[in-house]
């Protein structure tokens, strides 16, 4: 308990007086308290906006595309996975790299004049989008995200599909292809 207080709690109390002071590096050791004007002025500065919608987009659609893909993965790779359990493992092998090495493997990978997917893609179509220029930053980076997070949501997914009973498995089974039925009986 005193080892997270202190690794945690002093940097957080530090951080919290500098957020409230004007500090510089000269003035690092001694801030000099002026209230909550800092707060003020990041709430007016437009870059802060643009920060903050940058960071909701890219949460919103990779959250989004991770579930959704980790979803399908794990309904589809269940029967798969229960006969052959030793197939787990590469599919979590992308969570065990860093995401410092992720980033650097896909920066090399996708370099405009040295990385092999926009050798290819200009080889076999004449052409190949700059991934790592401003226009598609976004996207890219969305996508490299979506690619190292989807095994964890499968991961979650599929244990919490396998933890629904066989019974209710087989019972949705029968059911769905009779919901057509059903709703033109009615």
């Amino acid at each position: 308990m005193v080892f997270l207080l202190l690794f945690l709690g002093f940097p957080t109390i530090v951080d919290l007086v500098y957020s409230l002071s004007a500090v510089t590096f000269e003035t690092l050791r001694s801030p000099r308290l002026t209230g909550v004007g800092n707060y003020a002025d990041v709430l007016t500065d437009p870059g802060f906006w643009g920060a903050v919608w940058f960071s909701l987009r890219f949460g919103v659609l990779t959250a989004a595309a991770e579930c959704l893909v980790g979803l399908g993965l794990a309904v589809f790779l269940a029967p798969l996975i229960r006969r052959r359990s030793w197939l787990m493992a590469p599919l979590m092998l992308p969570l065990m790299v860093a995401p410092a090495m992720v980033g650097l493997m896909y920066r090399l990978v996708l370099h405009e004049f040295v990385g092999p997917v926009p050798y290819y893609l200009y080889l076999w179509f004449g052409n190949s989008p700059s991934f790592l220029d401003a226009d598609s930053a976004f996207w890219t980076l969305t996508v490299v995200e979506s690619l190292q997070w989807t095994p964890f949501a499968f991961l979650l997914f599929y244990a919490a599909y396998e933890a629904i009973p066989e019974e209710v498995r087989q019972a949705a089974a029968i059911a769905l292809p009779m919901a057509p039925c059903l709703k033109n009986a009615s």
